[in-house]
């Protein structure tokens, strides 16, 4: 099933509202957030939001390097929060 940029979108700000609020993560979710963002930056040349995915892609490339999340959400507690609210 091939999802739409609206989908992509909607998965993202997802899985960033579950980090946000929950502060809890998942390798799984990294992962996902990595090949969302790819995906989009790949088919998208609308700047401010390919600046906006390139930062979660950074965000989600590091998560995946970890075993554990815990300070890796507190250190971007306020992007995403940020970051959730650019994606409105």
């Amino acid at each position: 099933m091939v999802l739409s940029q609206k989908h992509k979108l909607h998965l993202i700000r997802d899985i960033l509202n579950t980090h946000h609020h929950d502060g809890s993560a998942s390798v799984r979710e990294y992962e996902q957030l990595h090949r969302s963002t790819e995906s989009l930056l790949s088919e998208t040349a609308d700047e401010p939001i390919n600046e906006i995915l390139e930062a979660i892609h950074q965000y989600s490339k590091q998560g995946m390097a970890l075993n554990t999340y815990e300070s890796h959400l507190s250190d971007n507690k306020d992007n995403l929060q940020k970051w959730l609210n650019q994606l409105q």
